[in-house]
């Protein structure tokens, strides 16, 4: 599995060679979309999920979404580049001349 994760991954990486971010905002959002639609589920019917086996099954999807949406976070999570301390900003700074106080 993990092999399968770095391989999407690797195929949607971008141009400056960091993770594209683009799988974990589809977990997320889906993630997302289903706490959702459990909520307004529960809210709607007294009874929901209605019996031992659906409870089960919303806990399942619930705990996979979110694994899910975890990994993706992990995995296209990026580290620093060598060439670029953390906390500066990618703009070039302007060079001092010796005229300048």
């Amino acid at each position: 599995m993990t092999a399968a994760l770095n391989t999407l991954v690797g195929l949607l990486a971008t141009a400056d060679g960091e993770p594209s971010k683009t799988p974990f905002y589809v977990a997320g959002g889906l993630l997302a979309g289903w706490a959702v639609l459990v909520s307004v589920l529960g809210m709607r019917r007294a009874d929901f999920p209605g019996s031992r086996a659906g409870a089960r099954a919303v806990m399942a999807i619930s705990a996979l979404l979110v694994i899910g949406a975890a990994s993706m976070a992990v995995v296209t999570s990026g580290t620093p580049r060598k060439d670029k301390a953390p906390g500066t900003s990618a703009a070039p700074q302007p060079k001092k001349t010796s005229a300048e106080p």
